[in-house]
């Protein structure tokens, strides 16, 4: 399924590509903010049932990049997190304005912050494509909650841990002040996230 997803959005790319621009200088720009999405793999060692607990996870951020030397990058940024967990736990809360008892679900989510830095390389076949492989390290604050209550129970979830990574992308320039990026990024964690495929829409640039 994430072959498949990486396959069909870099091939998206390939067929928004204006063939009439082919030969036509690009200047990608130096230091931009956008926006970004990632799907998330992660595996959590329950030590209760003895095996590893496979969920997915959403991150939606924003982030600064910029590309001071030719051929180098680095970003940084923060994300908003929400982890689709079967392990969840439920509460009976009460209304505070209506009195009204009822039971909700836990909420697994958080927040990650991140920086990374690596090699980038313009291709000259087309001008409007990069490719580049980058390393970093997302530090995660994420905890298992019932939403809008003010005195119920929460879990720090610390099998989300920190961990350095690898990310490989292709970048194309859409238009003069918008970049997309497709890119996977694979976690050396023993507990936490595994891999994840995403996609970063630099809309700014100076």
């Amino acid at each position: 399924m994430l072959c498949k997803t990486i396959y069909f959005a870099a091939m998206s790319l390939l067929l928004i590509s204006p063939q009439s621009d082919a030969n036509q200088d690009v200047n990608f720009f130096k230091y931009s903010v956008g926006t970004s999405y990632q799907y998330l793999n992660a595996s959590i060692d329950n030590t209760e049932l003895s095996q590893d607990l496979t969920m997915s996870g959403h991150a939606l951020g924003l982030y600064y990049k910029a590309e001071p030397y030719q051929y180098i990058q680095f970003s940084t940024g923060i994300d908003y997190v929400v982890i689709d967990n079967d392990d969840e736990f439920s509460q009976t809360v009460k209304n505070s304005l209506t009195g009204e008892i009822s039971t909700k679900e836990s909420t697994t989510y958080g927040y990650s912050a991140y920086f990374e830095t690596g090699l980038n390389y313009q291709l000259p076949q087309t001008n409007r494509f990069k490719i580049g492989m980058l390393a970093g390290y997302r530090y995660n604050d994420i905890d298992q909650v019932i939403l809008r209550c003010e005195n119920c129970e929460r879990k720090a979830q610390e099998q989300f841990e920190s961990a350095p990574y690898a990310k490989a992308y292709l970048q194309y320039q859409l238009f003069d002040e918008v970049h997309l990026q497709l890119n996977m990024s694979s976690f050396f964690s023993d507990s936490g996230f595994d891999n994840s495929v995403g996609l970063q829409i630099s809309f700014t640039s100076f």
